[in-house]
């Protein structure tokens, strides 16, 4: 079970995939960031990491797995490299700057044991059991599917970032990199495809050296017959994080509030109802990190156990929770229809038949 880790990037998030790997008993063995100081620097901080310049050194260390967690930019000739080496990939999202580069990712993992896209609010535990309960019961029709993913780290930013740049960055900064994790997560829990949008990308009015947009609003379709809306901001004063949902039937309705995990409520047409997260009663909750009830669990957790899951994987696990490049190339169609409708002005179909993942790499 336990694996041997290659780290590229050094910052927030490579820090974050450095703390679930270890949680999870794997070793961090090389790190490479964007300078030979960077590398030094985290390689010395985690102790069991060798500095390394390419990675082809990934090999020669043991490696058995590359958490890409580098400026989008790279993502594609970095997949790409890991792919030909032959390890397995965990890689950070959006997988690639548009959706040819993401087919072309697709199609390169046919022969890797495992590739995972770190769409990790699907292992919060509340939203599994929530998505338990919307799947168990077809009587509860969904027609209203609608939330907001809003931050504001960006409002708090003084310096300059990639991320606010399209050429390393992406076109689509607020809706790459968070309103594609919203969209992933309401197709997964509920089980209904957006088929087609219309997006507007919007900017605050002390947007500064950024040509990327700040929010984005969109309204769509799905394959069920559902209606939708989605706000997204990374310049919402107060909102450090707040990915949140209500998903509404006719019988029931969900909602949930990352930025409060161990709670989700439950609308009826009598008495409402809170659910509490609870790994005794709810066997979708019981995962490896799993802490009991009145232990706050959070992102972090919901972090670590993508990871583990990944890891099984490699070992010949089936997972139908765990998102694969293949989620990352959905993603990339999702957020090129957003591109487009912004662009025309007009509503967008999004291409539903895309490459699909191989057996081996969904550890089937």
């Amino acid at each position: 079970m336990s694996k041997k880790a290659v780290i590229l990037g050094t910052g927030f998030m490579g820090h974050v995939h450095a703390r679930a790997i270890r949680t999870q008993g794997s070793t961090v063995v090389g790190v490479m960031g964007s300078s030979q100081q960077t590398s030094s620097s985290f390689a010395n901080e985690l102790g069991t990491a060798k500095a390394i310049q390419s990675l082809s050194e990934a090999l020669t260390l043991g490696a058995e797995v590359v958490h890409i967690c580098t400026p989008n930019n790279l993502h594609f000739s970095q997949f790409k490299q890991a792919a030909e080496l032959g390890l397995s990939v965990v890689i950070e999202k959006p997988v690639a700057l548009d959706l040819a580069e993401a087919k072309e990712m697709v199609a390169l993992s046919r022969n890797l044991a495992m590739t995972a896209v770190p769409f990790v609010y699907r292992f919060h535990p509340l939203v599994l059991e929530i998505r338990r309960r919307i799947q168990s019961d077809p009587t509860n029709r969904l027609w209203l599917l609608h939330g907001s993913y809003l931050q504001d780290w960006i409002a708090k930013l003084t310096g300059s970032t990639w991320r606010k740049l399209s050429d390393k960055g992406g076109r689509l900064r607020a809706f790459g990199d968070i309103g594609i994790h919203w969209c992933d997560l309401m197709e997964f829990v509920t089980g209904h495809k957006i088929t087609r949008l219309s997006a507007k990308l919007a900017n605050s009015h002390s947007a500064q050296g950024s040509d990327t947009e700040d929010g984005a609003l969109i309204i769509f379709e799905t394959d069920r017959g559902a209606s939708g809306s989605l706000v997204v901001s990374q310049v919402s004063p107060g909102r450090s994080n707040r990915l949140w949902f209500s998903f509404d039937g006719e019988l029931n309705s969900f909602e949930f509030d990352q930025e409060h995990p161990d709670f989700a409520w439950m609308g009826t047409l009598g008495d409402n109802a809170i659910i509490r997260r609870d790994p005794a009663t709810q066997p979708e909750v019981s995962r490896a990190n799993a802490l009991p009830p009145g232990h706050a669990q959070g992102y972090q957790n919901a972090f670590n156990d993508f990871v583990e899951e990944a890891y099984q994987v490699i070992d010949g696990k089936k997972s139908d929770v765990l998102a694969t490049v293949a989620d990352g190339a959905r993603a990339a169609a999702i957020a090129e229809a957003v591109w487009l409708s912004q662009s025309s002005g007009t509503w967008v179909e999004v291409p539903q038949h895309l490459p699909v993942q191989t057996m081996a790499a969904a550890g089937e």
